[in-house]
């Protein structure tokens, strides 16, 4: 089984043009269709002056992104924890903790089914 994780930060996107990149990841995935694809969100940006604009940004393409992958069964969303305290000083990039979580959040967030217990059969 292929798998694809588009794992990507804010300096990756045009934000001022949610639209282009919305269409771009969903010709992605239209285009690949036989393997499965798991964009992960973009994290926030706390580096700039204008933050909560970018950031405004950011939350309004992690909803569309969310949103577009249920329309693909191949697709699905991984939410990774965006909390300020799991970045650097700075603020741009992961600090230590950050990037363990970042490792980690795909096992974490992985949803599985409870088994079935089949009854005993005598023959």
């Amino acid at each position: 089984m292929m798998l694809i994780l588009i794992c990507s930060g804010t300096n990756d996107y045009d934000l001022n043009e949610l639209s282009l990149t919305l269409q771009n990841i969903t010709n992605f995935i239209k285009n690949n269709s036989h393997t499965s694809i798991i964009p992960m969100n973009v994290p926030f940006q706390y580096d700039v002056p204008n933050s909560i604009y970018v950031n405004r940004n950011i939350s309004i393409l992690n909803r569309k992104l969310q949103k577009l992958v249920k329309v693909f069964p191949h697709a699905s969303f991984l939410e990774m924890e965006t909390n300020r305290n799991l970045f650097t000083n700075h603020g741009l990039h992961l600090n230590k903790l950050g990037k363990q979580l970042f490792f980690f959040s795909p096992l974490l967030n992985k949803k599985t089914s409870p088994p079935i217990i089949l009854g005993w059969h005598e023959t």
